[in-house]
């Protein structure tokens, strides 16, 4: 910032010379584009820029089956128990299984797929009225769903652990690919045994 005129700066530098109008206007100017330089230097980058924005990397999801950490939103949307992501085809793929919200029928379970890359999501009934599901198989693209103990809500982590025996009612299985339900509700439920 200037201070003092810019006669007081030039008398100071020569104390026997007083200049004309003329010179102390070009003084004034000299000192005020000096003064806008530093200023202009000493800002920082701009953070709004005219134009597209640069692409900035973006977050890598989380892949595989997890429990709980679906996209719930509010109960009268559909309340999803497990979810998968994964990459088909080069798309991440978001597969989330449960029940209607309290807007349908609670008893109707459903599947979402989600295409994350495409922004496209589609939402798919159980084709029997069996209850919440869950993942409880994947083969390829192709999940099977099973629907969730009468006790999944007093006890969650129950499902952490290897799905071992046939689950009781009906299991369905959808293929992502070709968005069908493959098998009726009849089809034997695959078994899963511990090694030793």
């Amino acid at each position: 910032m200037l201070t003092g005129t810019p006669v007081e700066s030039v008398q100071t530098a020569q104390s026997s010379y007083t200049p004309d109008e003329k010179e102390v206007a070009g003084t004034w100017i000299a000192m005020t584009e000096e003064a806008m330089g530093t200023s202009v230097a000493l800002t920082a980058a701009p953070t709004r820029t005219r134009g597209r924005p640069p692409a900035y990397p973006t977050s890598t999801p989380n892949l595989g089956l997890s429990q709980g950490a679906c996209s719930n939103k509010n109960s009268q949307e559909p309340f999803f128990i497990n979810c998968w992501v994964g990459i088909i085809d080069g798309e991440y793929i978001d597969v989330e299984v449960g029940r209607e919200g309290s807007l349908g029928d609670r008893q109707q379970g459903v599947i979402m797929v989600d295409n994350i890359s495409a922004r496209h999501t589609e939402i798919y009934q159980t084709p029997q009225r069996a209850g919440p599901m869950r993942i409880v198989a994947i083969d390829g693209t192709r999940f099977t769903l099973a629907p969730i103990d009468f006790y999944y809500f007093e006890t969650p982590e129950a499902l952490q652990t290897p799905w071992t025996t046939a689950t009781p009612g009906a299991v369905f299985i959808f293929d992502i690919a070709t968005r069908q339900w493959v098998y009726s509700p009849l089809t034997p439920v695959p078994t899963v045994t511990n090694l030793p």
